[in-house]
């Protein structure tokens, strides 16, 4: 049995960004609404939530 190596693509590209605008707005407010609540406390954790949603929308060669 062969094995096929699908890749995913869009528009004949193997590597893109499938998170929207409208997604990545709301991360950034929520982001800076647990930062101004806790008086900064937070910022970290909203930084690597924001930087994690990037990540996971984020496709290399098909992964």
């Amino acid at each position: 049995m062969a094995q096929t190596n699908k890749v995913e693509t869009y528009k004949g590209r193997s590597s893109f960004f499938d998170g929207g605008l409208l997604q990545y707005i709301g991360w950034v407010i929520l982001g800076t609404l647990v930062t101004v609540c806790t008086f900064g406390i937070c910022y970290p954790w909203s930084i690597t939530m924001i930087y994690g949603w990037k990540i996971n929308h984020t496709v290399i060669e098909g992964n």
